[in-house]
């Protein structure tokens, strides 16, 4: 499923007070909760705690460069909370998709966009990440990349990861075949592919789509149909960053990817806030059209 936002409305909407506040509001829980303070990407625009906090590993057979904590050698997974302006999420379509000539080419894939200082500190801080890994590489070894732009103003932070894998790296994720859920796959189109021996899905496809519930009388984590999200919906989304290995190219070059690992639905207030002010000012309604540029679908093989 796709949607996507006029940018020129979108900035129209959350110049709004209220939707500045909903998003500081938002992030300061966040940050109060146990343990949560340590993973908000904005904490980060500093490269003297980057080099203290972080080191660059090469593993998975030289083809994924990851960033780890120097504590835990563990996989960093860093949050941000904004709004959704653009996204491609599960299921696909059958009759859209079921014959896509490259499916390896089609990514999850989310571009959120904030209006508070937090949130130009994670830019700013995604900024200085790849020039931390690039540090690791070679003169032209790591392409070029910048921050995704929507309009001409929004700052921008887009993740993306692959519905799928190539066969080739079944091996390089040691946690199993995941299991594929009829809301993340209700056509059978990944299942179609994996059957067909085009690709294979591994943990590294998997992202978590969530949302609180009450369940129980109490408030709980739960996961959610990925179809719920929309343009405009406040969120918070997980991500880790990687330089990937193009192998296709001579001499070898990397790509610096931002990779998305989870998305948590937080408020659809944006959404109803654009509703009612385009029916006020007897606007049309948001239209499914941007321009969005990023860098965030660079090549993997």
């Amino acid at each position: 499923m796709e949607d996507t936002v006029d940018a020129k409305e979108l900035a129209r909407v959350l110049s709004e007070k209220r939707c500045v506040e909903k998003e500081e509001e938002f992030e300061r829980v966040r940050q109060a909760l146990e343990g949560r303070q340590k993973i908000q990407l904005s904490a980060y625009d500093d490269d003297e705690k980057i080099e203290a906090s972080f080191m660059v590993h090469r593993g998975f057979n030289d083809k994924y460069t990851l960033l780890l904590w120097r504590d835990s050698g563990a996989e960093v997974v860093l949050d941000v909370q904004g709004y959704i302006a653009s996204m491609m999420v599960p299921p696909l379509s059958a009759k859209r998709h079921s014959n896509w000539r490259n499916p390896l080419a089609l990514k999850q894939n989310v571009t959120l966009v904030g209006v508070t200082p937090k949130f130009a500190s994670a830019c700013s801080a995604l900024e200085r990440l790849y020039r931390f890994f690039e540090q690791g590489f070679g003169r032209d070894q790591l392409r070029k990349w910048q921050l995704t732009t929507v309009g001409s103003s929004l700052p921008a932070i887009t993740s993306s990861t692959r519905f799928v894998s190539p066969v080739a790296e079944l091996d390089l994720w040691p946690n199993g075949l995941p299991l594929l859920t009829d809301d993340k796959d209700r056509e059978n189109v990944i299942r179609q592919w994996v059957g067909e021996g085009k690709a294979v899905l591994t943990e590294d496809n998997v992202v978590s789509y969530t949302e609180v519930k009450f369940d129980d009388g109490r408030l709980q984590r739960r996961d959610i149909d990925p179809s719920l999200f929309r343009g405009g919906h406040l969120v918070e989304m997980g991500l880790s960053v990687r330089a990937v290995e193009n192998r296709d190219h001579s001499p070898v070059q990397h790509s610096f990817l931002v990779h998305l690992d989870s998305l948590f639905l937080h408020n659809r207030m944006v959404t109803k806030v654009w509703f009612n002010i385009n029916i006020s000012s007897q606007l049309p309604r948001i239209r499914l059209d941007s321009n969005i540029k990023s860098s965030a679908d660079a090549e993997e093989t």
